[in-house]
């Protein structure tokens, strides 16, 4: 149910102003001038087919497509976008553009708010923003990236889709007492992407000196082309590698066998010093051991710095060995087979991809009667997860990101645009940190910002 309000009423916004004198004022503002865009619309559409000829929009349509040539893109899509183009950006046969021709040629035909409108969409340049705060079906403001600026925009629609963090491609035009979308792509971009345009804007500025309105209406190829290469070649986050530099993925090796006495015995050297181990076993009456895990040591690695590579828990029946790459999974089978290879019978691989891991809301019901006599896959979030997040962090400042052409962070934020962008890095991790169901990485984060001087 919508609130009725009397235009002498305190605004619903919380200005302390009456309605008349706020948003009602923005409102009938908003509505004059879309009645009148809607209006100018159909009048350059005629104009332009009696002008150009009936094949002019169709023309146009084929000139668009060519800031797009990596993905098929449906004209009724486009209509947000390519419509406002068409009448205000296009120039056909090289001559002015629509808008531009129409206002030359009726001149004084033309009301003066009407040319003074039409006028200030030409002025108006595309930019791409980041949607900052929402009131549903009255107003977003957003802040240009290009130039930092923030603007309130009046917009009805559009606005009770738009979500806070939205980074999206449109044109702004101010009219009258508000400020109007006139163009803009039908598709938000995913929020990463915000630090592929600070980059962006960074190299326009070193080539061509701090950003302005003539400057964007240049480079508006650029810009439109790189909406595009956006949006269908979105930016993945970086993959998560363990000690060894492979990509993480949880494999669950599963074998049978029928004595965990020979057994341990043939891998027990996969730990330099199982002692502590083999203390804490599970045993049964008469002293055996029924169920112990083993951690598999990098014999190579000082006593001081181990790297484990894995899990063995030897169980009466079964032995599950966990690791956290493909590589590693193939290592320890080919070490099981030429040790053991007369003692088990390989069972089954399960793999778990770790983006799954930290987005699966649901914990998974085992997958065999045997469930009770291995680790579940929540081990791995809960312990590896854990560690690898820590060891991520602590290395983060000194690894070289593509994102930072190739500089550690810690080389980066030496400069200022540098410290920009690993500050939009570390946001962009804060974000999507509370998108995971999982260990939060929130306090890893302040401190990488406390130890790069960010804070």
């Amino acid at each position: 149910m919508y609130q009725k309000i009397s235009r002498n009423d305190p605004c619903l916004c919380g200005s302390g102003k009456k309605f008349k004198y706020c948003c009602g004022n923005k409102n009938d503002e908003y509505l004059k001038y879309r009645e009148m865009e809607g209006k100018l619309q159909n009048v350059l559409n005629l104009y332009a087919e009696s002008r150009y000829g009936k094949d002019c929009q169709e023309e146009a349509w084929k000139a668009f497509l060519q800031y797009n040539k990596k993905a098929n893109i449906k004209r009724e899509e486009m209509t947000s976008l390519f419509n406002y183009w068409y009448l205000y950006n296009w120039h056909p046969h090289q001559s002015r553009t629509i808008a531009e021709s129409f206002i030359s040629e009726h001149n004084f035909e033309i009301r003066n708010d009407i040319k003074e409108f039409v006028l200030n969409v030409g002025r108006s340049y595309f930019s791409f923003y980041e949607v900052r705060y929402v009131k549903p079906g009255h107003e977003v403001t957003v802040l240009d990236l290009l130039t930092h600026k923030e603007i309130a925009v009046t917009e009805f629609s559009a606005s009770k889709m738009m979500e806070s963090g939205n980074i999206i491609f449109a044109r702004i035009v101010p009219a009258g007492k508000v400020n109007l979308f006139m163009g803009f792509g039908p598709f938000p971009l995913a929020d990463n992407l915000k630090l592929s345009i600070i980059s962006l804007r960074q190299s326009f500025e070193q080539e061509f000196g701090k950003m302005h309105d003539r400057l964007r209406e240049t480079l508006f190829d650029t810009l439109i082309t790189k909406y595009f290469d956006y949006l269908f070649n979105a930016i993945q986050p970086p993959k998560f590698k363990n000690t060894s530099g492979k990509l993480i993925e949880f494999h669950d090796l599963t074998y049978t066998h029928t004595s965990p006495a020979k057994l341990l015995n043939r891998l027990i050297t996969l730990n330099p010093r199982p002692e502590e181990q083999i203390k804490n076993a599970e045993r049964d009456a008469q002293g055996r051991i029924i169920k112990v895990v083993i951690p598999w040591i990098s014999i190579r690695s000082r006593k001081d710095n181990d790297t484990v590579l894995g899990y063995l828990e030897i169980t009466a029946d079964r032995l599950v060995v966990k690791v956290n790459s493909s590589a590693r999974a193939s290592r320890i089978r080919g070490i099981i087979e030429r040790r053991a290879g007369d003692l088990v019978r390989f069972s089954d691989e399960q793999i778990s991809k770790l983006d799954e891991l930290m987005n699966n809301e649901t914990e998974k019901e085992p997958h065999d009667a045997h469930a009770e006599n291995t680790i579940r896959v929540d081990y791995h979030a809960d312990v590896d997860i854990a560690e690898l997040l820590e060891k991520h962090w602590r290395k983060w400042v000194d690894i070289p990101i593509p994102a930072l052409n190739g500089l550690t962070p810690a080389q980066a934020v030496k400069t200022p645009n540098g410290r920009e962008l690993v500050a939009e890095l570390l946001d962009w991790a804060e974000k999507q940190d509370k998108k995971n169901t999982m260990g939060s990485q929130i306090e890893f984060i302040k401190r990488t910002r406390k130890q790069l001087k960010l804070t």
